[in-house]
């Protein structure tokens, strides 16, 4: 888990990395409180419900057919 770092104001700032965009460029989200307990149970929470939320809707056969449309030559396929 992520350390919080105390800022030159006094505050307690938790980074958090939260994903990497499609140029490759990584995305962190930050924590700031004027406790650091506070600062990293905040970031903590982050990264229970993202964990979450990544989990996909997807039901079998959308699975299947998206996994087929992929694998055809000379289609793109159409994720929704």
């Amino acid at each position: 888990m992520a350390k919080a770092k105390q800022l030159p104001s006094g505050a307690w700032r938790c980074r958090v990395y939260s994903h990497t965009d499609a140029q490759g460029r990584r995305h962190y989200e930050s924590f700031t409180s004027k406790d650091k307990k506070e600062a990293e149970a905040l970031a903590a929470n982050f990264v229970l419900t993202k964990n979450r939320e990544e989990k996909s809707s997807l039901n079998f056969k959308e699975a299947m057919d998206f996994y087929i449309e992929l694998k055809e030559p000379g289609t793109v396929p159409k994720f929704v």
